[in-house]
């Protein structure tokens, strides 16, 4: 998400050097990049146009989106083994 709402555009400009841009909220811009990008570049790509980012987000992919992404369809009781998980950590 850019610092500047006005620098969108030049973000979204810059991130598909690395990237197919995919949906994100209004105000965000998405890029799912290919094996073995560097995300130090990305960072280095940003700061040579002057552009701040408000908040960048890395995202690693589930089986279950691998799956989705493939199929179009969610694997059954993907989310139910981490949502035990997380509720058997002791607070």
């Amino acid at each position: 998400m850019p610092a500047e709402e006005g620098d969108r555009e030049r973000l979204a400009h810059v991130l598909e050097r690395f990237g197919e841009r995919t949906g994100a909220s209004p105000k965000a811009v998405a890029v799912r990049f290919g094996n073995g990008d560097d995300l130090t570049e990305v960072v280095r790509a940003l700061d040579a146009e002057g552009i701040r980012v408000a908040s960048l987000t890395v995202h690693e992919p589930t089986l279950d989106d691998v799956f989705l992404e493939k199929t179009g369809r969610s694997l059954e009781g993907a989310g139910d083994g981490a949502e035990r998980n997380m509720q058997q950590v002791p607070a």
